[in-house]
């Protein structure tokens, strides 16, 4: 029998005890892959991912807010839109409180004007001549409103004889003409009215004084 050969021996004992190594390696790998699959890391995952995504979002709104900023443009705050106490519809300070408050002033400027001029119209005139010259004002407005745009009733000429005979006699016509929105300036023969948004809101308002002033008349 041959003797064996030097170093076999052991080469052969190294491999024969391999097998148990790879046996427990293989036990790792499985318990790591049931331990993956457990309910808590899986729970473990998904809160993580939860608290990523929340993470990036908060970053993504930051970085907005900080490019809105630097782009000049300044949230308007809920107050600016309600009056001061904060309650919607008052008509304390913020955006549409001050609206509000601009468009009441100027009713009660349109308001103030029209009294004043329908006043002076020839004050001394019998309640008939008034009551004609009132009616006449109430028609070219009226015209206005219910004919937008339409030049025949914008341009009222002063010579002519209907205007002369119902109301451009009368002394103080012209301040009444003008507290009704017509001008003169553009044609010194002619009263003309502007049709615009502006006026015709002025116009509004002023014939709501004239019909006061209309049914104040004395009757008989």
């Amino acid at each position: 029998q041959a003797p064996p050969i030097p170093g076999t021996r052991f080469r052969i004992r190294a491999a024969a005890g391999a097998e148990p190594m790879v046996g427990g390696a293989n036990g790792l790998l499985k318990s790591a892959f049931r331990l993956w699959d457990s309910p808590v890391v899986l729970a473990l995952v998904w809160v993580s991912a939860v608290i990523s995504t929340v993470a990036v979002l908060s970053q993504q709104q930051q970085l907005f807010q900080a490019s809105s900023a630097g782009c000049g443009r300044a949230a308007v705050p809920d107050s600016a839109y309600r009056g001061s106490a904060g309650v919607p519809g008052s008509t304390g300070g913020g955006l549409l409180g001050g609206r509000a408050g601009s468009a009441d002033a100027a009713a009660a400027g349109t308001a103030s004007e029209v009294s004043a001029a329908l006043a002076a119209l020839e004050p001394w005139a019998s309640p008939q001549a008034r009551h004609t010259a009132l009616l006449a004002l109430q028609r070219m407005g009226g015209n206005l409103l219910a004919h937008p745009g339409e030049p025949k009733y914008a341009r009222i000429w002063k010579a002519n004889s209907a205007f002369v005979k119902a109301f451009g006699s009368l002394h103080g016509h012209d301040a009444a003409m003008r507290a009704f929105g017509f001008r003169d300036d553009v044609e010194a023969e002619a009263w003309q009215f502007v049709d615009q948004v502006a006026n015709r809101q002025h116009l509004e308002a002023a014939m709501s004084v004239l019909q006061r002033a209309i049914s104040d008349l004395p009757q008989g």
